[in-house]
């Protein structure tokens, strides 16, 4: 499905509606732009309810000596991410 959209001199983009109903992007939604070069662009939704992320970062249990840092929680998401993204899941 090819649809079009005008770029407002901000730079600004509406979705087309089609496509935020797929992707479930709302209203004050949030998505991320990813350049694959050759003049394509990924957009992924950012949001996404707890329920999908809950327990992704249970590989094992943990004390709270050996608690994952912000960091490398946000590293393990963005891994998630990039697996489900290869995946055609969406993210």
């Amino acid at each position: 499905m090819a649809l079009e959209s005008k770029v407002t001199s901000k730079g600004q983009v509406t979705i087309p509606r089609d496509i935020r109903d797929s992707m479930g992007i709302g209203s004050a939604g949030r998505v991320s732009f990813t350049d694959l070069g050759n003049g394509l662009v990924l957009i992924r939704s950012c949001d996404k309810p707890a329920s999908e992320i809950f327990g992704m970062l249970s590989d094992k249990p943990r004390t709270r000596k050996d608690a994952l840092s912000i960091e490398e929680m946000n590293e393990v998401i963005k891994e998630q991410r990039l697996e489900a993204g290869s995946r055609g899941t969406g993210v």
